[in-house]
């Protein structure tokens, strides 16, 4: 991928798309795990040079907390544990200041630790995210593609019908 770009798509997909991991237990968002996130972040991110050590992953994860991307929808953002660690998470915002033109909530970060990528955890907490926007009456989520966007995670949106957002429109 070149350049940044937008998917969007029908959170009814990815409801219907969500997978069950066994022992996973999924938790609400909660500034408390806030050293976990980090550490799971850090090790799902490793060798990207915007995070170069732990402390940067809790910078990171402080700036989340803060609002610095938005405003998090708790309930919305489930994080993973197995055994008690913190294994994966994915954080949605209700609104990107960095895509104000969207009028719909934005999964602003999504990791998998690298010792558990490819068993169903990151379509898991899609899948529960998913249903409690559905509850809570939205129809629609997206996401900003990077460079850095690992490929296992577009084949995720993209198979539950998520599409590029043509700039200048809100929705697909």
């Amino acid at each position: 991928m070149s350049e940044d770009r937008i998917l969007i798509g029908p959170v009814a997909a990815l409801v219907a798309s969500g997978a069950a991991v066994s022992g996973l237990q999924v938790a609400a968002f909660a500034p408390a795990n806030f050293v976990g996130l980090a550490e799971c972040l850090l090790a799902a991110c490793s060798g990207q040079p915007e995070l170069p050590d732990l402390n940067a992953a809790k910078a990171r994860v402080k700036d989340t907390i803060k609002g610095d991307f938005g405003r998090v929808l708790p309930g919305v953002s489930p994080t993973g544990l197995l055994d008690g660690k913190i294994v994966g998470a994915l954080q949605v915002v209700q609104s990107s200041p960095l895509d104000p033109q969207l009028e719909a909530p934005m999964v602003i970060a999504m990791f998998v630790h690298p010792d558990y990528q490819g068993k169903g955890i990151a379509a898991t907490l899609l899948g529960h995210a998913a249903s409690r926007l559905q509850l809570g009456g939205f129809d629609r989520l997206a996401i900003r593609v990077t460079s850095e966007t690992a490929a296992e995670a577009v084949t995720i949106f993209q198979h539950a019908g998520f599409v590029d957002l043509v700039p200048g429109e809100q929705s697909a």
